[in-house]
């Protein structure tokens, strides 16, 4: 949380400049976005340079080429043999094919996929096939860089909102000392990533004139990681705190639960980015019968930015508890999340939720 490889980087930039301190500026929490942000604060940094990672230019080039060039690529990638395919190609579909392919191997030897035979043999092959076409001009080469990783949303967030549920209206509070999550802005941070800390959500019913916590999220994580004809990440959760679970129509109690979840993510330029998991949930309470419940289910969900300052997030899961406390709970909900600046936002949702046959809008 604090002493991390970011953190002790620092000392080095210390001792290359004593005039400045950096290591004096952090509390229990450093994240390598704010040691970044130290950095620049001082004028430390003189010059930035994007320097794209293997798998953003695999990306890149294949987006400039149809899925029979892109499967032709990974083709030749996994057999020189089959580089013949190439002959009859116009110039510059070839170039983006070879050059797909190169990237491949290398990328296959980093990862310890390939040996270094087998490396040596088809990048060689492949490179003598690509030098005979001379160096390409085309302007798509050219890898635009992503928005810059600490001109993002700090990591902090304090909430405040008005919500009803049944029959009431209600404030709420929210209060998270880091990171991000999936309804913040992307710019600056993964897509489809979400890393939270001691996250707390807390209301005052206006009809019941009372506070209740509702949640306290000690870590809840999400990596949504698209999968493409290259790539075939799992996608995965893992979420533990305590929530407020509805036990009858006049009954809501907290319970501790551990969240962890396993999937497939797919992204399309229409719809999004889109995912499917299977989660299990152990909810432990006093309120519970038994206890305790354990659940399994399935979960989806729709993440889409139909313009640069609105941001949709559709989820919904059923989790069937069958031992300890029987009974199911299902939930979907829409948010959405309209960006002001870099550090506001206005966000508006709705979720449906039905646990032990009772319903809450």
């Amino acid at each position: 949380f604090d002493e991390n490889c970011s953190y002790n980087l620092l000392f080095l930039l210390e001792a290359a400049r004593p005039s400045v301190n950096l290591t004096d500026n952090f509390g229990v929490w450093v994240l390598p976005l704010d040691t970044i942000r130290v950095i620049e604060n001082n004028g430390l940094i003189d010059n930035i340079e994007y320097r794209p990672s293997m798998a953003a230019k695999i990306k890149h080039i294949a987006s400039l080429l149809d899925s029979d060039s892109r499967e032709l690529a990974l083709t030749i990638a996994g057999d020189e043999s089959k580089l013949a395919e190439t002959a009859l190609m116009e110039k510059d579909r070839k170039i983006r094919v070879l050059d797909l392919a190169a990237e491949l191997i290398q990328y296959r030897y980093n990862k310890k996929v390939i040996s270094k035979e087998e490396y040596i043999k088809r990048f060689l092959k492949t490179l003598e096939a690509r030098s005979q076409m001379g160096r390409s001009e085309d302007p798509l080469y050219e890898i635009k860089a992503p928005p810059i990783p600490e001109k993002g949303h700090y990591p902090g967030r304090v909430s405040l909102g008005i919500g009803h549920q049944e029959d009431s209206f209600f404030y709420e509070f929210k209060y998270r000392p880091a990171y991000h999550d999936l309804s913040d802005p992307d710019e600056g941070y993964i897509q489809g990533s979400q890393i939270v800390f001691v996250g707390l959500s807390a209301r005052y019913d206006l009809d019941q004139e009372r506070y209740t916590l509702e949640t306290l999220d000690l870590i809840d994580i999400i990596s949504l990681s698209p999968r493409d004809t290259f790539f075939k990440p799992v996608s995965w959760k893992v979420k533990t705190g305590f929530i407020r679970k509805t036990f009858s129509s006049d009954k809501k109690d907290l319970v501790y639960q551990l969240n962890p979840g396993g999937g497939i993510a797919f992204e399309n330029n229409i719809i999004g980015l889109f995912y499917v998991m299977f989660e299990s949930d152990l909810n432990i309470g006093r309120a519970l019968e038994r206890g305790y419940a354990v659940g399994i289910g399935p979960s989806l969900g729709l993440i889409e930015k139909p313009t640069d300052f609105w941001k949709i997030n559709l989820s919904a899961k059923g989790i069937f508890y069958e031992i300890g406390t029987r009974h199911t709970r299902y939930i979907a909900s829409i948010q959405n999340g309209f960006r002001i600046s870099q550090n506001n936002s206005f966000n508006l949702g709705l979720s449906r939720e039905l646990t032990f046959d009772f319903y809450q809008t």
